[in-house]
């Protein structure tokens, strides 16, 4: 299996009602690849600036993360710094520099080219774009956008999403994308735009994953330190020698030969059906 992740590595400042990080790792390709790399190897395009601390990109490797798809170039790395509410998912933005993300154009090395799964996180649907036409026949293909693309380039994104069968957005852009306050509704407008499948993250409450006519709910699981998490703190994060850690939820990976998006998430712990009003049946 061959997973290709393109997207922005940060350096983040954060802020909450109970302390303060300072230039920590972030960026919305550095967790996918990390998480991804707890069920196999990780192919990751993205750019760096020449100050990006080596101890993270070290980490990455140990992680099994290839990175010979990551610019490192001079210049600042991308930076963002936000304070987030007693109400996590609640954030206000304090400052944003691109520096070298600025000029960021995802040029895939040829051994990526052939990847059987591509992941396109959060960056303009123009590069998203521009990295779908670089791969030559992936089995599934999942993105993630925000609010600054739903706001600035729709256009872009409507065209993105009809080639895109897995969309992944949180509650708050599943609503700003749709037009719908009610999930359901909300789901039902994005999956007409295109994708066969969408995943809606909805913080401490987990994710909604929504495929034709049926959804399931994956719940957050509880971490040390009693925060809510789908992942094992980075201080636990060693991969096992067989499998994933046992706080990780763990989906089968089904036997036909080309996977749509709704086989990846084939077996849930709670599938139904749905109706236009949010209610549900076995």
């Amino acid at each position: 299996m061959s997973l290709v992740v393109v997207g922005s590595v940060a350096l983040d400042t954060l802020e909450t009602p109970h302390g303060r990080a300072t230039e920590v790792l972030g960026g919305a390709a550095s967790y996918f690849a990390i998480a991804a790399s707890f069920f196999g190897p990780v192919q990751m395009v993205a750019v760096v600036g020449e100050d990006f601390p080596r101890r993270e990109l070290d980490w990455f490797t140990q992680r099994g993360v290839d990175l010979a798809g990551v610019d490192v170039r001079p210049g600042r790395s991308l930076r963002w710094s936000g304070r987030y509410h007693e109400d996590m998912n609640v954030r206000d933005t304090l400052a944003f520099e691109a520096n070298v993300f600025e000029q960021f154009a995802p040029e895939l090395p040829a051994a990526y080219r052939d990847a059987s799964y591509v992941f396109l996180a959060n960056i303009a649907p123009t590069l998203q774009a521009r990295v779908l036409d670089q791969v030559r026949a992936p089995r599934l293909v999942g993105a993630d956008t925000m609010n600054l693309w739903i706001d600035t380039a729709r256009a872009d994104l409507t065209a993105l999403l009809r080639r895109v069968p897995l969309l992944m957005v949180n509650d708050e852009e599943a609503r700003m994308l749709s037009g719908e306050r009610n999930m359901v509704r909300a789901a039902r407008r994005i999956l007409a735009m295109g994708p066969e499948s969408l995943m809606i993250k909805r913080g401490e409450y987990g994710v909604l994953y929504f495929s034709g006519e049926s959804v399931f709910a994956v719940p957050a699981t509880r971490s040390r330190g009693e925060r809510w998490a789908i992942l094992p703190a980075r201080a636990t994060s060693r991969r096992p020698a067989s499998g994933a850690p046992s706080s990780t939820a763990v989906w089968s990976r089904p036997s036909p030969s080309r996977r749509s998006a709704s086989s990846v998430c084939a077996r849930s712990p709670a599938r139904r059906s749905i109706d236009a009003t949010g209610s549900s049946s076995a």
